[in-house]
């Protein structure tokens, strides 16, 4: 930063541009101006008021003498004889506004006319009665008339090519001040390029001239560096939680496979019924431990992507569904009901929404009281599927209804309690979503809750391919 505070500020760019244009355009009209002089010393051209110094003579003999020669004027001047009432008699070859400057002369108009110069003008009466008008102008004229007959008018000539040559310097000039900027802020513009690219170990290929754009320079310089080293924190503490991950889920496996391991012994030697469900039971929720272990597996590794969808028969996702309610509420005392009121094939996501309806059970078995009663229907209702989940407890309040469904929202009773953080209606809002439908949630006239899943029947098939088709 210290470095950007030492160099030339915009103001002084400026300024330098000033001054380096003001000094070139006053040496080039010094040196024209030079030349000029040189030119009017040699005697190749004269000078400008060469016009009006023969003007003044050859008019003063006219009115010495009375008459006019025309071959005493010399080449440089103009002149034109008129009668009395005006018409022109004879005169040098002049152009339709030279003359008319002329004829103004004789009505008295003392205007100077004329371009690129202005004309200006000597009379005087003739001894015949004729009226004599001589025109000259303030410019430079070649000495020789020869070259008057060759070459463009000398002073015009001086001043387009003086034109020509401040037009050059001043684009000179401002093509490298131009470059100058140009190249401090192809800086900036590779330097942000870099940072929103993610190339974020290679610092700027040079320094910026401007102070002000130095100043820009080193702002990106230093969230390029920030954001490096924020980049690398971030990386090794998610390859420290992946590894950390991987050792949890490991550590799981071990006990998991005794608890399955022993399950299959207590389903092998069950005496009675109830034993032998309790034990399928366990056997059926460790195995869907083995299930999330293995995606938090992949989690772990990095490799997770999107399950595709499945074409199930309707009945056998609700007799899986039915078997998990019924762990779950033989484990907390509560009554389960079930009916399936769908049948024929559909397009889903299997774990996702099994995970979903998974949740929305352990939600009615958590509210429901000992004893209690949930209720677990599948039907279609006009081409669309439809979960419900309702149970025999309190029931949603208003901000419930509002904003469940959305992570981390947990109600006052929910926080209290500290046993979950609001992500179970999230995951079946999403997994709803994911299907191309809705969760509903809702109160049950009669008191409790109710939660539901409807979705198209084929709306697994038609979301993927509409995300599909938006990727793409």
């Amino acid at each position: 930063m210290g470095d950007a505070k030492r160099r030339p500020g915009l103001t002084a760019i400026f300024g330098q541009f000033l001054l380096a244009c003001g000094a070139l355009a006053a040496i080039t009209i010094a040196c024209w101006w030079l030349a000029l002089a040189s030119a009017i010393g040699s005697g190749f051209v004269l000078p400008a008021r060469s016009g009006q110094d023969a003007a003044d003579a050859a008019m003063a003999a006219v009115v010495e003498s009375g008459t006019f020669d025309p071959q005493t004027l010399p080449h440089y001047l103009k002149w034109a004889r008129f009668d009395v009432g005006g018409a022109l008699l004879d005169g040098s070859p002049m152009s339709a506004g030279r003359l008319r400057a002329a004829q103004g002369e004789l009505r008295g108009e003392s205007l100077a006319r004329g371009f690129p110069y202005a004309l200006y003008h000597r009379s005087a009466r003739l001894a015949d009665g004729s009226a004599l008008v001589l025109q000259y102008d303030y410019a430079t004229p070649y000495a020789d008339a020869r070259w008057a007959k060759r070459l463009p008018d000398f002073q015009s000539g001086m001043l387009l090519m003086l034109i020509a040559l401040l037009a050059a310097e001043c684009a000179a000039v401002t093509a490298r001040y131009a470059r100058l900027l140009r190249r401090d802020a192809g800086l900036l513009t590779d330097a942000a390029n870099a940072v929103a690219q993610r190339r974020l170990d290679a610092p700027p290929p040079g320094r910026a001239h401007v102070r002000e754009l130095a100043g820009a320079l080193d702002a990106i310089e230093a969230l390029r560096s920030s954001l490096r080293d924020s980049l690398r924190a971030q990386w090794t503490a998610e390859r420290r939680e992946r590894e950390e991950l991987a050792s949890l889920v490991h550590d799981i496996r071990t006990p998991l496979t005794a608890i399955i391991g022993h399950a299959d012994l207590l389903c092998e030697d069950a005496r009675d019924e109830s034993a032998r469900r309790s034990a399928e039971a366990v056997l059926q929720q460790a195995e869907r431990l083995r299930a999330y272990a293995a995606q938090l597996d992949l989690l772990a590794q990095g490799r997770v992507g999107e399950e595709a969808p499945q074409t199930l028969q309707a009945g056998a996702l609700f007799a899986e569904w039915r078997r998990e309610g019924e762990a779950l509420c033989a484990a907390a005392g509560v009554r389960l009901t079930a009916a399936c009121e769908a049948d024929g094939a559909c397009a889903v996501y299997r774990e996702a929404l099994c995970r979903a309806v998974v949740n929305l059970l352990d939600n009615a078995v958590r509210f429901s009281p000992p004893g209690g009663a949930a209720l677990l229907t599948l039907r279609e209702e006009g081409g669309r599927l439809c979960v419900r989940v309702e149970d025999a407890g309190p029931g949603f309040s208003r901000e419930a209804l509002a904003s469940a469904g959305h992570a981390l929202y947990t109600g006052e009773s929910d926080a209290a309690r500290g046993d979950h953080r609001g992500l179970g209606l999230c995951q079946a809002r999403r997994a709803a979503q994911l299907h191309g439908g809705e969760l509903r949630l809702a109160n049950r006239p009669g008191g409790g809750a109710r939660a539901e899943i409807a979705w198209p029947r084929d709306g697994a098939i038609q979301n993927g391919t509409r995300d599909s088709q938006t990727e793409g």
